[in-house]
């Protein structure tokens, strides 16, 4: 009897690439003057780690966004317990009412998302499972959580320096991707951004 060698099928309802995220931001707030938190995670809900580490750092890392007062420290938040909820399992990720009131025009934010879709297509193109040694494994999915949520809190007091988000949040992205992708290049830029990270926190805070 012969067998078939099949490649792996994804789950459709899952997104796989940062165009696709972008996609399903734009959609939030669908039918509303203005955009907030839980909007984003309404659609968001039951995603994998990837995709989450990856929709809230690019919300921390692109400029219009990103510059909301409380807006870093908030994404910041929501990575810590995207990582809790993924090694613990506990409970979906939801904001009071009293926390959900940083808001952003809904056409400024979807201004925003395009302008961020230039680079995210040239990101997409050269995302592909490599150097999976870094990616694959308990232990290795173990220390890149561990690793994002130490970003996640160096985004904390960076909140306090000019563009100091910007290194953290795009390492986050970077391990969000490479969970998605199970791309080990894009862990091991992550990884080196972690680094510049604690630079910078050695330095300015």
């Amino acid at each position: 009897m012969t067998q078939r060698n099949e490649a792996p099928q994804k789950n459709d309802g899952e997104e796989h690439s940062l165009s696709a995220v972008l996609d399903r931001l734009k959609q939030a707030g669908d039918g509303d003057g203005e955009v907030g938190v839980n909007d984003v995670l309404d659609i968001f809900s039951d995603r994998s780690l990837g995709v989450l580490l990856s929709l809230f750092g690019l919300l921390a890392a692109i400029p219009v966004i990103g510059a909301i007062p409380g807006m870093s420290i908030l994404t910041g938040t929501l990575i810590l317990l995207a990582i809790a909820r993924s090694t613990f399992g506990r409970g979906a990720l939801h904001l009071p009412a009293a926390l959900d009131a940083k808001k952003i025009d809904r056409g400024k934010f979807q201004a925003a998302i395009d302008k961020t879709r230039p680079v995210v297509e040239k990101i997409d193109k050269v995302l592909k499972p490599r150097v999976l040694y870094i990616v694959e494994g308990r232990g290795q999915r173990l220390l890149l959580s561990l690793a994002a949520a130490l970003l996640a809190i160096s985004m904390y007091p960076l909140a306090l320096v000019p563009w100091g988000v910007q290194a953290p949040a795009a390492g986050i992205v970077a391990f969000g991707l490479a969970l998605m992708a199970r791309d080990g290049l894009f862990a091991a830029f992550g990884y080196a951004l972690a680094g510049l990270t604690l630079y910078l926190v050695l330095v300015f805070v």
